[in-house]
This record gives structure tokens, sequence and C-alpha cells, in this order.
């Protein structure tokens, strides 16, 4: 039976194509570049869910709809290409809207007076503003949610909170890697990425993280420090005959084969440096070699025995 048009049909523009090879060759102009997909038509994705599962069809959307970009007049037949318009050619627009019901984010008006009216808000309106931006909030929950998931991530930047730095214990997986052990400074639970122990803290409770420690514990052994009796006795139990430990940071640069560190915000280049005239500015900015594993560098660590200079404990 001859192969018709209808069944070699783009999945990313609906171009219906007379072939095999004539789709296969369409499919390469949209990996190039040469064909530009189109945005989805209003409800293909209700329409398609319904011809999938053997349902009714949804009634098809007014056509007359059109979405208007906040930052000029420029109007598009879905709401995901003005959402695309406005990132691409309005990069600088920091122009937001927020739900004072939930606190979900919008980039535009449009959709953001849509949301607001699924929403059906029984009771007083009480007004709440958020301590960090202009954005009002008729509901507490609403307001936690816009921080936690606008503000906290910023702060978490540019002020991060407390972490204990790594103990001198170096714990060996089963793969052979060498990683430093971080340890909770409130109750003693041992990990070996610095992000897990982050998270962590999170569980313990704000008061217990900020409070002023009435006792000072370090450990002899991997000079850990704990806030409390309990976090240092259940530290103790990770001790173990055969552990290993560094004697230096130094030490560590050279036997841990990843080393975590903070966000350093002056190792950041700033886009400003690329037009104002001075060193380097001259020309594209080029990539520095890669630089090799350290583990292939004998003559960076001296000799076999400097690499095996971990004591044990």
């Amino acid at each position: 039976m001859a192969s018709t048009s209808s069944e070699h049909k783009c999945v990313l523009c609906d171009a219906r194509m007379e072939s095999k090879p004539a789709l296969q060759e369409h499919f390469r102009d949209h990996a190039n570049g040469k064909i530009k997909p189109r945005q989805r038509r209003p409800g293909y994705l209700a329409q398609e869910v319904a011809r999938k599962t053997g349902g009714p069809a949804p009634p098809p959307p007014a056509q007359d709809v059109s979405w208007q970009c906040d930052s000029c007049t420029e109007t598009f037949p879905t709401v995901t290409a003005a959402i695309t318009h406005k990132f691409k050619v309005h990069p600088n627009s920091m122009t937001k809207y927020y739900c004072p019901y939930c606190g979900q984010q919008f980039p535009l008006k449009m959709s953001f007076d849509l949301h607001v009216k699924t929403h059906k808000h029984v009771g007083d309106i009480n007004e709440t503003p958020c301590t960090e931006c202009d954005a009002v909030f008729y509901v507490n929950k609403a307001r936690d949610f816009h921080f936690n998931s606008v503000h906290s991530r910023s702060m978490s930047i540019i002020q991060p909170k407390f972490c204990p730095p790594p103990s001198m214990k170096i714990d060996v997986s089963q793969s052979g890697e060498m990683r430093s052990c971080y340890y909770c400074h409130l109750c003693g639970t041992e990990y070996t990425v610095k992000y897990n122990l982050v998270r962590h803290l999170d569980r313990h409770d704000q008061a217990d993280r900020d409070a002023v420690p009435g006792d000072v514990i370090r450990c002899n052994r991997c000079t850990s420090v704990f806030f409390n009796e309990r976090a240092y006795s259940a530290h103790l139990l990770r001790h173990q005959d055969g552990d290993l430990f560094v004697a230096s940071e130094e030490q560590r640069l050279m036997v841990v084969d990843r080393v975590d560190q903070d966000l350093d915000l002056t190792r950041i280049p700033n886009p400003l440096d690329r037009y104002v005239p001075g060193e380097g500015s001259a020309g594209p900015r080029q990539r520095p070699p890669a630089a090799k594993s350290r583990s292939k560098r004998p003559a960076e660590r001296g000799d076999d025995s400097a690499a095996k200079s971990v004591r044990a404990s």
C-alpha cells in the first residue's frame, strides 16, 4: 500500500511530507536552524489527549485571543510565543507579577489576570506586603511561598548559611576516591558532600542554628567542632581504627580528588569587562587550557611518599 503524506508529518511544525526521505531532510533543516519551529496551536495538548484516550474532544479555543508583550505592542497567538519573545527581545525587563493568593510568578500581565480569576477567595482580605520587594499578598502562605522561591535563593548566594569546614578525616569510597568528611555541629551526622550537609542543616530549627553554644567541644582526632555533648558522642562513633587523616589543607588539595568550595563572587567575570578597555579586553575572551587531573601529575606531589603521607589514626 502506497504511503500518503499524512503518514509523514513533522512533529515540530505539523508539516506533511510526501515520503520518509523528505521528512528526514525536513528534520535536518530544523536541526540546522533553517526552519523555525512553529508554536503549538491553542488547545493542542487537550486535543491530543482526547484523541489517544478516546474521550470527547474539547471545544476549539477562540481564535481571536492574542497575547501582547508587556514591553512592546507586538502580539502573539500563544502565551508561549509571547513569553519567549519577552525573554529574547527584552532580556532586561524586570517586570514580574505575583499572585496574591498563592504566590506564583508570571512574566505576562495577561497570564497573571487569567490565573487570578481561578482563585475563589472566601473571607476578609488582609494585604500583607513582602519585606524584600513591593509585592502584596492576601494570604500569608502566598507571601511565604514567594519569599522562599524568589528571595531565599538570592540571599543564600549573597549570605550563605553557616556550614562547618571539612574535618581532617578522609573517607575512601568503594571506587577508591578520597573525599573530605563533614560533620554537623548540632547532631554529629557525617557527610562527604558539603551540599548535603547544608541541606541537612535546614532540618534543624532556626533557633538551634542561631543559638550561642554553651560549650564548644573539639575532636582531638579530626579537629571537628561540636556545640553539644550529644553531637560529640555521636561523632565519636564514626571513628574507627584505620581512619585516614590529612595534616594540613595543602595536603588535602594533593590527596582529595574533589574539593568543595563556597561561591566566590570575585571569581565571576563581570560582563562589562569585555567592553571596558584594559588588559584582556581586545578581542574575544579565550578559554583557558583545561588543567590536567592532579592524579596524573606526580611531579606536583613530589613523589609517591608525599601522596601517601596521610597519617593513620
